[in-house]
């Protein structure tokens, strides 16, 4: 039973609110104060307001996140191409080109180390 009685004060646009809000509910402007207090307590307020202070930073973090990915699948498009050039015949005939004429390769003692001309890379 209710029998205690509470006045509140509040501003018109309050006021104008809950009863539109209450209205949607198709509850008295009481009952959906009411039901508004069940809902609500101090430590959800204080979340709610440390959860505020938080989402600039959040927001800043998760932008940080999605440079630092498209950042990664930009670096991984690079590597995939790389990784393709080196297993290419272009890229193992560059690498034979420079070995064949690198001068300090003593060809004659390559030849004795790996047992005569099997296997031989010939210098150009």
């Amino acid at each position: 039973m209710k029998t205690a009685r509470m006045v509140l004060l509040v501003t018109p646009e309050e006021k104008a609110r809950i009863a539109t809000e209450s209205a949607k509910l198709g509850v008295s402007a009481s009952e959906y104060i009411r039901k508004l207090v069940g809902l609500l307590d101090a430590e959800d307020v204080r979340a709610a307001e440390e959860l505020a202070l938080l989402a600039p930073e959040l927001t800043a973090m998760a932008d940080r996140l999605d440079a630092t990915f498209a950042d990664f699948c930009a670096q991984e498009k690079v590597r995939e191409e790389r990784w393709a050039y080196l297993a290419s015949p272009e890229y193992r005939e560059t690498i034979r080109r420079e070995v064949r004429a690198d001068p300090t390769i003593d060809w004659d003692r390559m030849r004795t180390l790996f047992g005569g001309n099997r296997g031989e890379v010939a210098a150009e």
